[in-house]
């Protein structure tokens, strides 16, 4: 027996019963497997080491896989701590609080959500070609998704406003953090509307 062969079993399991929330595939499997038989024609009655290692050939990443898993954790963790990293910057220098840092803030958060939300269920489920993760979170992930994205456009856009202001018209401009911190909170409504709407 192989070591893994427990964790193995105790994952498919947790994956069929996934699977059973969003398709009939376990009811044809159930109606047509006769468990007391030991010669049946069908595919569905395969012994659980074969039906096991089936599941396992058709889901277990392949090379290229790996490759795309490993290039996608690279970015996820530098990803994570470069976000991390100007989130603290800011927060711990006073002087760093200015209105395009706020800004800066805000696309870090929405880059980070990006990271989560995005980063590990799209390489899931370019690997597996598969959802796993119940019906919940089959309606909830692609919403959350189009929030931290549209955060994240909406934000790159108001820094690009803000510069544009800057630069055109230096003694007319005012930028004060009291906007910054309105458009920042106008920029996550109009995500989270604008995600329901998808």
């Amino acid at each position: 027996m192989h070591p893994l062969e427990p964790v193995i079993v105790v994952w498919l399991a947790s994956m069929i019963s996934a699977l059973a929330e969003t398709s009939d595939y376990l009811e044809d499997y159930v109606d047509e497997m006769d468990l007391n038989s030991t010669n049946c024609s069908n595919i569905y009655c395969d012994s659980d080491e074969e039906y096991i290692n089936r599941m396992m050939n058709y889901i277990f990443p392949k090379f290229w896989d790996w490759v795309l898993i490993a290039s996608h954790s690279i970015i996820f963790a530098v990803g994570l701590i470069g976000n991390a990293l100007v989130c603290v910057a800011v927060y711990r220098n006073h002087s760093m609080r200015t209105v395009t840092n706020y800004f800066i803030v805000n696309l870090a958060v929405a880059d980070f959500l990006v990271l989560l939300l995005c980063l590990p269920f799209t390489v899931l489920w370019d690997i597996t070609e598969t959802w796993f993760l119940g019906l919940t979170l089959c309606k909830a992930v692609p919403y959350l998704q189009t929030v931290s994205v549209t955060v994240s456009i909406l934000t790159l856009t108001f820094i690009s406003i803000d510069r544009w202001y800057a630069i055109c018209f230096p003694l007319r401009f005012k930028s004060t953090t009291g906007r910054a911190k309105t458009a920042i909170i106008g920029i996550w409504a109009v995500a989270l509307l604008f995600g329901k709407r998808i």
